[in-house]
């Protein structure tokens, strides 16, 4: 999948999570229903900018797991040498919330463990097949602070 797609199907980083999603049954968003997002997802794309440099964290090692459940708790693990702190390893429990809100069509996860996933702000979307779900986002690095800049996509299993 090219940096075009998951451009697409950014979003920005936001504030913190929203409270509460409606009931499962009644949550539709265009053609995605709340329901379609439980189950686990692995990253399919997870690239790190820096200036002009691209780096692809799957071919380096990283990885990243996350499973939705129906009662909204998720769990999962994010694994990815050199984008924390310093340049420092990350390698994360996922273990949390998430939560879907219908009307701007966003996914947010709550964790104790503190990853640039607690910020971001997931889009869900289809496949081009239709065979199944992504969530993607886009954090926008920093050059002044020297923050990275971080694209994901998730495909659910």
């Amino acid at each position: 999948m090219g940096r075009s797609t998951i451009v697409c199907l950014a979003a920005v980083v936001a504030g913190s999570a929203c409270q509460g999603s409606p009931p499962m049954e009644t949550v539709r968003t265009g053609t995605i229903l709340r329901e379609e997002l439980v189950g686990t997802f692995d990253a399919t794309a997870f690239t790190m900018t820096v200036g002009e440099n691209v780096t692809d964290l799957l071919a380096g090692g990283a990885s990243f797991t996350i499973t939705l459940e129906g009662s909204a708790q998720s769990s999962g693990r994010l694994v990815a040498p050199g984008i924390g702190i310093g340049g420092a390893d990350v390698d994360a429990d996922l273990d949390g919330a998430w939560t879907f809100e219908p009307v701007t069509r966003t996914v947010r996860f709550s964790q104790q463990a503190e990853t640039f996933v607690g910020d971001a702000v997931f889009r869900p979307s289809r496949t081009e097949d239709f065979s199944s779900i992504l969530l993607a986002t886009s954090v926008a690095g920093d050059q002044f602070l020297g923050t990275p800049g971080l694209d994901v996509v998730l495909l659910r299993r």
